[in-house]
């Protein structure tokens, strides 16, 4: 039995109670869950698991044909709910989870890029405009994954703190916005290079 956190970044109703879970943990990579009698409410019952909440889970490799794992034992941990009052920040979100799901893998630890996404969608949460911290999410993903280019020597303090400012390890770096656009320009190249 493996005990994670997991951020939940897809949820597909199956049945009349039960949802298919797509989630990132910083140990596991991706992982897919059926989560039996998910949507019953009840008075001992309330929903623990949505877009954009993260959990404590144990669960077990899948049985038989399914590929989906099963958990057990769930523990709200944190949610950023209040993201559904920013709509840019909403949509962007969504967006980058949907880049996740196709570049991380099962079994394919990712500790840097699982963090860098709780501080996204805390800032997002906040209010902050989507472009600058999902520029500095995207940067740490690449690195993670071994496709960041090695930096020309100029630039090589700069990538830096923008790594450290997508891990808040460090201030933001405070650039031009035809700069940030630049830059945005170039990690969205980056990662259409993974797919």
């Amino acid at each position: 039995m493996n005990r994670s956190d997991l951020l939940i970044m897809r949820t597909t109703q199956f049945g009349e109670s039960d949802l298919i879970l797509s989630a990132l943990s910083p140990e596991y990579g991706k992982l897919d869950f059926i989560l039996k009698g998910a949507r019953k409410t009840g008075p001992k019952k309330f929903p623990s698991v949505g877009l954009f909440r993260v959990i404590n889970a144990e669960f077990r490799d899948p049985s038989g044909e399914s590929q989906l794992l099963t958990m057990r034992n769930i523990l709200p941990v944190s949610g950023f709910d209040a993201i559904a009052n920013h709509t840019a920040g909403y949509m962007a979100a969504c967006g980058y989870m949907r880049y996740l799901l196709n570049v991380c893998r099962p079994m394919v630890e990712c500790p840097e890029t699982y963090r860098s996404v709780l501080i996204l969608l805390d800032r997002l949460s906040r209010g902050m405009a989507p472009e600058i911290p999902v520029v500095l999410a995207r940067m740490v993903q690449i690195q993670e994954s071994g496709l960041m280019p090695e930096p020309v020597p100029d630039r090589a303090a700069l990538q830096a703190q923008l790594l450290a400012a997508g891990l808040d390890e460090g201030p933001i770096p405070e650039l031009s916005l035809s700069y940030w656009g630049n830059l945005s320009a170039w990690t969205e190249r980056l990662q259409k290079s993974q797919n």
